[in-house]
């Protein structure tokens, strides 16, 4: 931290020695190490061994410092280990059959003792205690005894206590500081609050003439004393860098968010679980003050849990990003100076004796916390968290010189005032603070203070739950931080409460307090009391009369929070009624106006209304209105007024009863400019063309996945609508927002396209709903009445006072509109958004702003009054039925859409969309694919196979016989149209189908069958290993289950003839593959396959040696005459780019191909290997040069030209047959290690790209052309025939890339010269490269090769590697930290910017890295884009980051759990293992480290 470069260690004697005397090491810092360090040391650590040689085993005694330390003297046979006075360093060690090992942390000891092969678990691991310097014996064999044989104090405290001033105090304190920031080579900070310990510091860097960053956490702190200190820092030139940290982020509805919403504290501490070492807080600190608590201590003692561990945590993040290394802890200064008390007042209950230091220091001396106790934990606490950040701690408040002149002092001055020695020096400084109060450090306890924001508040509300803003002259001179106590020891802060009120009755701060008491402990009598009598009795003066108001507002709002109604109005009437300034009374009947506009159905509670029913009540609305009409008189600004009108109107209807009043106000002030009705021609639409639409979709807004939005995108997939969800992973801003992002995506529709907008969490689509374009197309041309039609709905909310200025001509049962569903021409629907987004009134309800441009704009809106198309649910849900087809209603009407609104309308809705779940999905193959895609189908077979699973009506064996039969029916249509993927997940649910038959009936028929169906999946043509990341990503968690399958498939084709010649199954001719030898042979690949995913390569080496076999033993490459020219070959049989840009390629160096297939059906690899086969052995000469390359990926360089004479020196080698390498053994990555020579440039064979005599390839594509593992990959094929052949010599791979290079996970630039010279890193003359693998790897560098090589005119174009295909080849090199740097410049490119599978690799690296916190943030990331789909990186994420939520703790556990849940309806293959953990740790039986 200090010197110019990191100094290694250990420390050695003899210096520089291979085999020394003494070794050393330590952790910390040496203040004083230049007395003993030889000059020019890099470190303070040379003093270490220095002092041993001039002073012996009790040299720690000499230092000046922070330390932990262990030196070994092997000439002497002796151990020393020694700890600072306070123990300020950890240092964990452990003796096990007579092996010593020794960390810094109880984990590290921990893994040394394993990585030796001793059982962690049995040792008896020992933290060295503080105030320690132990000796112990060592053996010549190395061998330490386990029992100290002398033990020394690191420091002895003299007690008396003789000084009459703090001065020297003082000074040794400004000492102290002083030498912890001399010489860094970085700036230090601090954890500046308005407490008295931060502020000491503070001011003692000032004194010195540093400068240090501050960070406070806006938690319980006086933010106008921190903002004062930071002000003096910066006068005084003390100042580095200055930063707020919050705890809480906005809410979703732009309020200070709850913990299940909002808040950030707990990710912060997930940040700490994921980065910090645990520690457990010994149980006697007064964390619990019940024997009930007590029995949970376990739960709760974890350090990572303790708030001031938190804010810590995020202080030191911020620290480390602003570069500062050194931290200056307050710590020690509650412990020692004020012992947690004061006067003999425990402010806690682990105080020893209330801070009233004794005549007699010794009778108390050493006190519990002086060493132990909270100075140990909290010390570990500083250490842990500063730590996993790469910080260091350092303490002034427990340097020697300090501590010791503070027990100096006589007790009557340790007496006098509270901490005041720690004041001297704040004031000594004229720095601020919060005299007499205890702050403790409680990041959480914002969460108190903040409260939601009115309508018209700009700035935020301060909090009910501190007293010093409310003077009083009945209170008490010396205040204590009751709010902050109350967050941390509940029990011990209402003791003192009611001891301090029993002394100050009439104290407002006290009665506020205990308010929030009664508050917090769910007495809301007991609360509504306190706050009224608090606002009541506040000190008839200017400033109180101020202070009536704001407290009156804030009690309201704190009510108003819980849905406590009545209690919000009386807590206002109370104010109002008291007096108070003519700004207080506003601000009261404004805060009033806000509540009645945001909650107009405030009369609809009973407890309101019956309130609102009582002379009181009548006289509070009555006055209320008053104030509103003299309001909106002098009110100049519009969107107020408005509101303000809203409200007058809501009162006058809702409770007066004055109806036409109400109309009144809304004439005059909300629908300003009066109505008309409209004439017939403003009903006529005239310009749509009716005939025409271009295109229909679905919209709708939703911040958040949820079950309902879930239920919505069914429904939408059902009906084969195309549907958008806006704002997934925004932050909810209120209805102005939900109508930008309709404006937003409809803007982008052409005019005539037809819109439908529907809410997000109660709405259901029938599967019919693709017939309202026709009922549109039909509706305007009959009818021609409104641009925009909305639901309609029964009665007139919110606002039931604007059921007047409807058109007394529409009848109909749904007459009121409803801005749930709405639908029409884009052009329409964009012209309602934009005047309706300036609509003060969007702010409060949207259906009041929809409402309004109606009555504003007649003939532009219409209602679907008699509920044919669109219906609202509320009062209307009971006619209603649901089928397959969709919704359908006795008297024959059949709606498109339904909303479920109000109470009764939702329970409607849960019925109608578990309906649609579970029983219009019961036969899946009636489902049209090629219409609706196998998406859709496997989804339907989901449902059926958990409707068979959880049981029902009729024979569970039938159930599952069926199953069987009707899963492997659409396995065959999804084979048919080559949806690999979707069929495996069929094909999967058939074999769990299977294995439930065998294990209830004992039929064992399904089992076999499924097994058969399963396999041939797997291993067949489909090639699913080759296509499908969804078996590569998902199957991978069923790795045991799988190799068991392929297992008893080999055991199974042992009787392949058998059960083909018993027709039991037909699967050989239904298959067309009958020879057991070659199902045998897939299935021993697709064993070594699975077994290399479960990492036992040794295990797939041997299946792959089984199928590679011994080569024949005789000479295939017998002497043939060169031909001059090369023939070039390719098989292609549809016309693509990609063979343009072969073509183009040779044709710049005079070659050209012969294009094989073209035209034909492709028939899969054996077909390719065929064509091969037929033209090289049949129509190119034995001893011309043969170059076969794949059709699509590939390019010619400059070195064709030079192709034959390469081709010739490499056949003075004994080169017969040549391959192109690269970099990954694909597909089959068990099978590495037989290749041997793993460190080439290319080690492993590509078959993209061959080349040889006539001759010779056309005797290896014969042999090849008979391997049944051509049928699934012919680059299996041909290793297979490489490996078995390579010893004969002949077949070899260009390892080094002299003539070929595949382009997969290749680092190097490609440099492409004017001419067509090809060069991949330094290596020239390249004849051939190939793309090879995925859009975003070698496909992408290839892509860019061949632009600089075909259309290009540069001199020289430099194409770099795709920065993804870095990401991957640098991780799997072990790079981390560097494929961390690729995949975030990938993710910041624009192609890919929202790509899942980046963000996904983003979370796990980061896991793996130790990052916590970004490994979340990836997670939630890639969850929120993904919404809605089902991308294998997109569940992926949702089980990462729930099982990561779910092991940081409780706070944040049920949140881990339901996303686990989600991801389980998504995820067929892992649903049995998700749901059983889910459960599993709902009942307390799993725990996530």
């Amino acid at each position: 931290m200090t010197g110019p470069v990191p100094s290694a260690q250990p420390f050695v004697h003899p210096p520089n020695s291979d085999s020394p005397d003494i070794v050393a090491v330590y952790n910390g810092e040496i203040y004083n190490s230049p007395s003993f360090a030889p000059p020019g040391s890099a470190s303070d650590g040379s003093a270490i061994i220095p002092a041993y040689l001039s002073s012996g085993p009790s040299f720690p005694t000499l230092f000046d410092g922070e330390f932990a330390l262990a030196l070994f003297d092997y000439s002497s046979g002796l151990v020393v280990l020694a700890s600072d006075t306070f123990g300020t360093k950890p240092m964990f060690y452990a003796f096990l059959d007579g092996t010593f090992a020794i960390a810094s942390y109880r984990t590290a000891v921990a893994r040394l003792l394993e990585e030796n092969e001793y059982p962690a678990m049995g040792a008896d691991i020992r933290q060295l205690d503080p105030n320690s310097i132990l000796i112990f014996k060592m053996s010549p064999s190395g061998e330490i005894g386990s029992s100290p044989i002398e033990a020394f104090n690191t420091t002895t405290f003299d007690l008396e206590q003789r000084k009459s001033s703090p001065e020297d105090f003082v000074e040794a304190f400004y000492s102290a500081v002083e030498k912890r920031t001399r010489g860094l080579n970085t700036e230090a900070f601090v954890g500046l609050s308005s407490g008295y310990d931060s502020g000491a510091i503070a001011a003692a860097v000032a004194k010195s003439g540093k400068r240090a960053n501050a960070y406070t956490v806006k938690g319980g702190e006086v933010m106008e004393v921190v903002e004062r200190r930071v002000e003096r820092m910066e006068e005084l030139g003390a100042l580095g860098k200055n930063r707020t940290i919050s705890m809480l982020r906005q809410g979703r509805g732009g309020t200070a968010g709850e913990d299940s919403e909002g808040s950030v504290y707990y990710d912060y501490q997930a940040m700490l679980f994921a980065k910090v070492e645990p520690y457990t807080y010994p149980p006697d600190l007064g964390y619990t003050e019940t024997d009930e608590e007590r029995s949970k201590i376990e739960a709760t003692m974890d350090m990572r849990r303790d708030p001031g561990a938190v804010g810590l945590g995020a202080i030191c993040r911020q620290a480390k990003k602003d570069g500062a290394r050194v931290y200056l802890s307050g710590a020690g200064a509650d412990e020692i100076i004020s012992d947690y008390g004061f006067g003999g007042t425990k402010i806690v209950s682990h105080s020893a004796f209330g801070g009233l230091f004794p005549e007699d220091l010794e009778s108390v001396y050493p006190w519990s916390n002086f060493f132990g106790g909270t100075q140990r934990a909290y010390l570990m606490k500083e250490e842990y968290v500063a730590g996993a950040f790469g910080l260091e701690a350092r303490y002034p408040f427990l340097d020697v010189e300090v501590v010791q002149e503070f027990l100096w002092l006589k007790s009557e001055v340790k007496n006098a005032r509270y901490k005041g020695v720690i004041a001297e020096i704040l004031e000594s400084m004229d720095f601020d603070t919060d005299w007499g109060r205890k702050l403790g450090f409680s990041p959480n306890a914002e969460k108190a203070v903040e409260k939601k924001k009115t309508v018209e508040e700009k700035e935020e509300p301060k909090g009910v739950d501190f007293f010093s803003t409310y003077p009083h002259p009945s209170c008490p001179p010396t205040y204590l931080d009751l709010n902050g106590l109350f967050l941390h020891h509940p029990p011990s802060s209402r003791a003192l409460l009611g001891r301090y009120l029993g002394k100050y009755p009439e104290c407002t701060g006290l009665i506020i307090m205990e308010g929030t008491m009664h508050l917090a402990s769910g007495d809301i009598n007991g609360s509504r009391r306190s706050y009224k009598r608090a606002i009541e009795g506040l000190v008839e003066s200017e400033e109180g009369e101020e202070k009536r108001g704001e407290l009156a507002k804030t009690a309201a709002l704190t009510f108003l929070e819980m849905n406590r109604l009545i209690e919000a109005v009386e807590m206002l009437e109370a104010g109002r009624r008291a007096g108070g300034g003519e700004k207080s009374t506003k601000d009261i009947e404004d805060t009033m106006a806000a509540m009645f506009i945001g909650n107009s159905a405030l009369w609809l509670d009973p407890s309101v209304t019956v309130y609102f029913a009582t002379v009181d009540g009548i006289e509070v609305a009555e006055d209320f209105c008053a104030y509103l009409a003299k309001s909106l008189e002098k009110e100049e600004g519009h969107g107020w007024r408005e509101l303000l009108a809203y409200a007058k109107a809501s009162v006058e209807f809702g409770i007066l009863n004055k109806k036409e009043s109400a109309e009144v106000t809304i004439r005059e002030h909300i629908l300003v400019g009066g109505l008309t009705k409209p004439s017939a021609d403003e009903t006529k639409t005239g310009d749509t063309n009716s005939d025409f639409i271009s295109s229909f979709k679905v919209l709708t807004v939703a911040t958040e996945i949820r079950p309902a939005l879930n239920n919505l995108i069914r429904s939408a997939k059902l009906g084969f609508a195309n549907y958008e969800v806006l704002g997934l992973g925004m932050e909810w801003e209120g209805n102005p927002m939900k109508v930008r992002l309709y404006l937003e995506e409809v803007e982008s529709m052409e005019d005539d396209d037809l819109a439908l907008l529907v809410d997000s969490y109660d709405v259901l689509l029938s599967p019919e709903i693709m017939k309202i374009k026709k009922w549109w197309a039909k509706r305007e041309e009959q009818e021609g009445r409104g641009s925009v039609i909305f639901a309609g709905e029964t009665r007139c909310w919110p606002d039931e006072s604007l059921s007047g200025f409807y058109d007394e001509g529409q009848e109909g049962r749904f007459r009121f509109l409803n801005s749930g569903v709405m639908m029409g021409r884009a052009k329409d629907v964009k012209a309602m958004l934009r005047e309706v987004l300036f609509y003060p009134v969007l702010a409060v309800s949207d259906q009041r702003a929809f409402t309004k441009f109606m009555l504003l704009n007649p003939g532009k809106i219409a209602v679907d009054v008699e509920g044919e198309v669109f219906r609202t649910l509320h009062e209307a849900g009971g006619g209603l039925q649901y089928d397959m087809e969709g919704f359908r209603e006795e008297g024959g009407a059949r709606p498109l859409v339904v909303h479920g609104n109000g109470n009764d309308g939702k329970m409607y809705y849960e019925a109608f969309a578990e309906k649609m779940e579970k029983g219009a999905l019961e036969s899946p193959l009636e489902f049209n694919l090629e219409e609706g895609g196998a998406a859709v189908v496997r989804n339907s077979v989901f449902v059926v196979f958990h409707k068979i699973m959880s049981g029902g009506e009729g024979s569970i064996e039938n159930d599952l016989v069926n199953g069987v039969e009707l899963f492997l029916g659409v396995a065959e249509l999804m084979a048919e149209r080559g949806e690999f993927e979707e069929g495996v997940k069929v094909l999967f649910m058939t074999y769990k189908l299977g294995l439930c038959l065998k294990d209830d009936t004992g039929n064992e028929e399904g089992v076999e069958r499924a097994l058969h169906s399963y396999a041939r999946w797997f291993i067949g043509e489909g090639c699913v290993y080759c296509k499908s990341t969804w078996v590569h990503e998902r199957l991978g968690e069923e790795r045991a289950g799988l190799v068991e399958i392929l297992e008893q498939w080999g055991c199974l084709v042992e009787d392949w003839d058998g059960m083909v010649e018993g027709g039991r199954y037909g699967m050989g001719r239904r298959f067309g593959l009958a020879d057991r030898v070659a199902w045998g042979e897939l299935s021993l690949y697709n064993l070594g396959v699975v077994r290399s995913w479960g990492g036992k390569l040794e295990a797939a080496e041997e299946v792959y040696r089984q199928i590679v076999g011994e080569g024949r033993g005789e000479e295939k490459y017998g002497g043939v005459v060169s031909v001059d020219g090369i023939e070039i070959a390719t098989v292609a049989t549809t016309h693509k780019d990609g063979l343009d840009k072969l073509l183009a390629s040779l044709e710049l160096f005079g070659h050209s191909a012969k294009v094989l297939g073209m035209g034909e059906r492709y028939k899969g690899n054996s077909m390719k290997v065929g064509l091969f086969k037929d033209h090289v052995c049949g129509q190119v000469e034995e001893g011309k040069l043969v170059v076969l390359v794949d059709a699509y990926d590939v390019l010619a360089g400059k070195g064709l030209t030079e192709l034959e004479e390469k081709f010739k020196e490499m056949e003075g080698g004994g080169v017969k047959v040549l391959f192109a390498g690269e970099k990954t053994s694909y597909p089959d990555l068990g099978i590495a290690g037989l290749y041997g020579g793993g460190d080439s440039y290319l080690p492993f064979l590509n078959s993209g790209v061959i080349v040889g005599r006539g001759r010779s390839v056309c005797r290896m594509l014969t042999e090849v052309s008979e391997y049944p593992s051509l049928h699934v990959s012919d680059q299996r094929a041909f290793v297979r025939y490489y490996l078995r052949h390579r010893a004969e010599g002949g077949v070899s791979v260009d390892v080094d890339g002299e003539v070929f290079v595949t382009l997969h996970m290749v680092e190097e630039e490609v440099v492409v010269e004017r001419g067509g010279e090809v060069r991949v890193g330094e290596r020239g003359g390249v004849a051939f490269v190939h793309g090879n693998a995925g859009g975003m790897g070698g496909k992408k560098f290839y892509e860019g090769v061949a632009e600089g090589l075909l259309e290009g005119d540069e001199e020289r174009v430099v194409v770099k590697p795709p920065m993804y295909a870095l990401g991957i080849s640098r991780y799997e090199r072990g790079d981390k930290e560097g494929a961390v740097e690729m995949f975030l410049a990938f993710y910041a490119s624009e192609e890919g910017r929202g790509n899942l599978e980046v963000m996904y690799n983003l979370g796990v690296i980061w896991g793996e890295l130790g990052g916590g916190e970004e490994s979340e943030k990836w997670y939630r990331r890639c969850v929120e884009e993904g919404s809605g789909g089902e991308d294998a990186s997109y569940v992926n994420c949702m089980i990462n980051l729930g099982v990561l939520l779910f092991g940081a703790g409780e706070e944040r556990g049920e949140e881990g759990l339901e996303m686990l849940e989600l991801a389980s309806k998504l995820d067929i293959s892992r649903v049995d293992a998700l749901t059983a953990f889910v459960k599993e740790a709902r009942a307390g039986g799993v725990v996530v480290a």
